[in-house]
């Protein structure tokens, strides 16, 4: 996965700052190479290969707290 964004970074300048800050995915990502996250398997080291799909997803919290009562 480390190489992927590698590869985006020369394709897309400035992206890796947007995924990446201090040689870790920012904690407000998630990333999912065939649905897996990777932080479960090996984070930046997760292999990829041909054909598989990257998802990059910013994550989601909260809620309309009181207003459904």
């Amino acid at each position: 996965m480390r190489e992927v964004i590698e590869n985006m970074e020369i394709q897309f300048p400035g992206v890796k700052e947007r995924l990446m800050a201090d040689g870790k995915v920012h904690r407000f990502l998630n990333i999912y190479v065939n649905d897996d996250d990777i932080r479960f398997a090996e984070n930046l080291d997760t292999s990829v290969q041909a054909g598989d799909a990257i998802t990059i997803l910013p994550a989601v919290a909260g809620g309309c707290g009181d207003r459904l009562r």
